[in-house]
């Protein structure tokens, strides 16, 4: 998230908690030192911040994603941000531990892309996403538009409170999810549904369900040849199917990840064709 080039601290403050609360650098031998990063704290100014300096944060997500350019990073610290429509095409957005979003308002879900809108992120920290709003759509993700969408998420948690944490509807769509945690806070609503011949890839995931209801599933797929491969995913569910899969879909699944705690329910509800199952034992 820097650019490129050498340089030289010439402080550096870390908190008891051991995160960095402030850095002065010194003169770099190219480049500019942090100078395409944008900070948010709780605590910030959204009129007195200045990109590149720590020490002047935005307070809010929307104006530093209003005075981000592709190839900036937003770095949120920690804290509770009350955002959504978090997305700018270029722009990285990387979560230091304690950061979260939680919206509570009655728009637009966290991540969406619901026109020709073309995005290319990655997601990375420590994540946190609760969509505590009002709005029509209330997931973390929602992605139904038609433009090319590349996003790459790594230790991210998302809790659906509402509706499903994330839809995929989109047949652009590339999405990569390394080491995230996904959960369900209400009755009969699925974790993830994808709707569209996307290209979706889980890494060392878990997809849990906990709650009750006939369409609580871990993971609804509902379109053909749906690829989702690289890594284990783990999912378990309380009533309904881990995996509802209503057409033939491309999967490599392991045989010890699924695991469902109600005679009601079963691993998968057909035998995925073109599927590979590895028993790891």
């Amino acid at each position: 998230g820097v650019s490129a080039g050498s340089y030289t601290l010439s402080s550096l403050t870390v908190n008891a908690q051991g995160l960095v609360t402030s850095a002065t650098s010194g003169t770099p031998s190219s480049g500019t030192a942090m100078a395409n990063i944008l900070y948010v704290d709780a605590n910030g100014n959204d009129t007195t911040a200045v990109k590149g300096d720590i020490a002047k944060p935005f307070e809010t997500y929307a104006s530093a994603k209003a005075g981000a350019s592709s190839g900036d990073v937003i770095v949120l610290m920690p804290g509770s941000y009350n955002a959504n429509d978090i997305l700018k095409d270029g722009v990285e957005i990387y979560f230091m531990p304690g950061a979260s979003i939680n919206y509570i308002g009655g728009g637009d879900p966290i991540m969406k892309d619901d026109a020709a809108l073309a995005f290319n992120c990655t997601i990375s920290g420590y994540p946190s996403f609760y969509y505590n709003g009002t709005g029509t759509y209330r997931q973390s993700l929602y992605l139904t538009g038609t433009g090319v969408v590349n996003l790459n998420f790594k230790n991210a948690y998302f809790n659906g409170t509402h509706q499903k944490s994330i839809l995929i509807n989109n047949a652009n769509a590339t999405v990569s999810f390394k080491n995230c945690i996904f959960e369900q806070s209400v009755v009969d609503a699925m974790v993830i549904d994808i709707d569209a011949k996307s290209s979706v890839h889980f890494d060392d995931c878990q997809i849990i369900n906990r709650m009750d209801g006939t369409s609580a599933h871990g993971l609804s797929i509902d379109v053909d040849d749906v690829i989702i491969d690289k890594g284990r995913i783990y999912i378990e569910n309380a009533t309904a199917d881990c995996i509802n899969a209503t057409s033939a879909i491309d999967m490599l699944l392991y045989s010890d990840t699924l695991t469902n705690k109600a005679a009601g329910g079963s691993a998968i509800t057909q035998l995925i064709a073109y599927s590979i199952v590895v028993d790891t034992e």
